[in-house]
């Protein structure tokens, strides 16, 4: 059964704004969604989809700074963008994209994302939500109504599996309705609110049901060490030599932006990760070059020892699963 409520408040003449374009946008950069603070399934839902643009592909491979769902250190944007998949696939939120974009698009909604600018109605209303939309089944909200030129505005306000408390008529510039109580008609349906304006369309709002995110840590995985030397005269001998060592993932996935060596080199020694590296196997390849000899004496001795390292993302099956509504941290490290 679908509640659907809607308040059409004002009978006061104004003039209107034409119908503002639906605001839906489709893109949004990474940096974009680490702005969000109030729900970690809403950033790891931003997250999983922020490689949109060619830009953003270009720049998959750079780092993310500080920390990321826990992670000391640097991943890829790349990586973040695997773990909050595999997040939230192990959470059971496997919903479709384009609901993660509507998730994303309401709490992206709040930070001013610049991918709201052609939006009329985002520039001219300004809505703030409690964090509780989240996780409870009461939360306020608060709207501001800042057009030009000035005017006043008539209010209209749709909300489906929710009912909202009454709240004032009309709205004068720079006016802000506070704390308007929004009660969840059925906590674990996803809300939906639309708010207009004198037909100025603030971007729909979705909240979905609360959902509780699995709890992870992250486990070095190493590889065989290798052990290449290349030296005429020695037992090793001239030739060139070449070794590529794997890992696989074993229980979660692999961030192959973590791979990192514990390895020392001499002379044409080398080693190097692979470019192909996936969340489900991860390579690196040693070398050295033969010199041969000089002078009657061998040129030299050549070596790639070592091994490397690769941080693995696993359930972590020690930590207690969340109640269901509560906010939890996406992981630990």
């Amino acid at each position: 059964m679908r509640y659907v409520y809607v308040l059409i408040l004002g009978t006061c003449f104004i003039p209107e704004f034409s119908v503002a374009q639906v605001c839906n946008p489709r893109d949004f950069t990474f940096e974009e969604a680490t702005k969000i603070e109030f729900s970690d399934l809403a950033k790891l839902s931003a997250y999983s989809l922020s490689e949109k643009s060619s830009s953003e592909q270009k720049n998959s491979e750079t780092a993310v700074g500080g920390e990321y769902a826990g992670i000391k250190g640097n991943i890829s944007k790349k990586d973040a963008k695997s773990l909050s998949e595999y997040i939230l696939d192990r959470s059971g939120y496997k919903t479709s994209r384009d609901t993660r974009l509507r998730v994303a698009a309401t709490a992206l909604s709040q930070t001013g994302a610049e991918m709201y600018k052609e939006c009329i109605g985002a520039k001219i209303i300004t809505v703030t939500l409690s964090p509780a939309a989240f996780s409870e089944k009461q939360f306020f909200m608060n709207f501001k109504w800042t057009p030009n030129p000035p005017q006043p505005g008539r209010i209209a306000l749709k909300l489906e599996n929710a009912k909202a408390d009454s709240f004032n008529h009309t709205i004068g510039t720079g006016e802000t309705i506070p704390d308007i109580k929004i009660t969840k008609v059925d906590a674990s349906r996803p809300v939906e609110i639309s708010l207009n304006i004198s037909k100025a369309a603030y971007p729909v709002i979705y909240i979905p049901p609360p959902t509780p995110l699995m709890k992870f840590k992250t486990e070095k995985r190493y590889s065989a060490p290798v052990n290449l030397v290349a030296e005429c005269g020695s037992v090793a001998g001239c030739d060139s030599k070449t070794k590529q060592v794997c890992v696989t993932a074993t229980q979660g996935i692999l961030l192959p932006s973590t791979l990192g060596f514990e390895a020392s080199t001499r002379g044409t020694g080398r080693y190097v990760r692979d470019p192909e590296n996936s969340t489900q196997k991860s390579c690196a390849t040693f070398s050295v070059i033969g010199t041969g000899w000089k002078e009657g004496k061998p040129d030299g001795r050549n070596e790639a020892i070592g091994r490397f390292f690769v941080l693995e993302a696993v359930p972590d099956t020690a930590q207690p699963a969340p109640a269901p509504g509560a906010r939890v941290s996406a992981g630990r490290s």
